[in-house]
């Protein structure tokens, strides 16, 4: 199973970037993640195999013990003691919080853009076999795999006139959906003016009827006899 580290290290390899694929940056650039990042990185990772969905298993990171304290003059201080407490706390455990891709999910991942992006594959194996051909040895010769994959390897792209025909049915139904919200939006504002007269009415209604005090805009009282003594 793959690490998520392990994992970025072969991203970066096929030529993404860190802005493509921010866990790039916080396991591969720079110097050591603290262990926050380590965790939300681990997060947003699992999040990235659950939509594809893609083959993996939860398991929890371990961290390197943090160093021993040095002693000055031959003992340990207690202030040499809190002082390395203070500069190493304790790493949060998160159990079953890191990712580990199987052999099963990178496959799954392959074989998702085989489908979806067939010549963004091309373009990344290639540079993924650039990265790799000193290690990588071709079993007939026994020599370095130098031979770049041929495109007519992977599925033919998408047909420039279906995908505009796919683009301009999404577009459509887009439209349909947003002017069916409108008019859902117009039902109610006016079904609200509707309920507001109404009340308006019933409330007039009662205060004809019965009677009572009213107060003007510049706060004078005035008594209005009702109908109903």
């Amino acid at each position: 199973m793959l690490q998520p580290r392990e994992f970025c290290a072969f991203i970066s390899a096929a030529g993404w970037s860190p802005q493509e694929f921010p866990p790039i940056q916080v396991l591969l650039s720079g110097p050591p993640a603290l262990p926050a990042a380590l965790h939300e990185c681990d997060a947003w990772l699992a999040n990235w195999y659950r939509s594809f969905p893609l083959d993996h298993r939860m398991g929890t990171r371990e961290f390197a013990p943090p160093p021993p304290v040095q002693p000055h003059e031959g003992r340990i201080r207690m202030r040499d003691q809190f002082m390395h407490a203070l500069m190493h706390p304790p790493a949060p455990v998160v159990t079953g919080g890191m990712p580990l891709l199987t052999q099963q999910g990178l496959e799954q991942y392959f074989m998702s853009l085989a489908l979806r992006a067939p010549e963004d594959l091309f373009i990344r194996l290639n540079c993924l076999v650039d990265a790799l051909s000193a290690q990588l040895i071709d079993p007939k010769t026994g020599r370095p795999f130098e031979t770049r994959i041929p495109r007519s390897c992977f599925p033919p792209g998408p047909d420039p006139e279906e995908e505009q025909k796919r683009i301009m049915a999404e577009t459509q139904a887009k439209m349909l959906q947003a002017e069916s919200h409108d008019r859902q939006v117009e039902q109610a504002r006016r079904q609200m003016e509707v309920d507001h007269n109404i009340n308006e009415a019933i409330t007039q209604a009662l205060h004809n009827a019965c009677g009572g005090w009213t107060v003007d805009a510049y706060g004078n009282k005035t008594y209005k006899p009702g109908y109903i003594r």
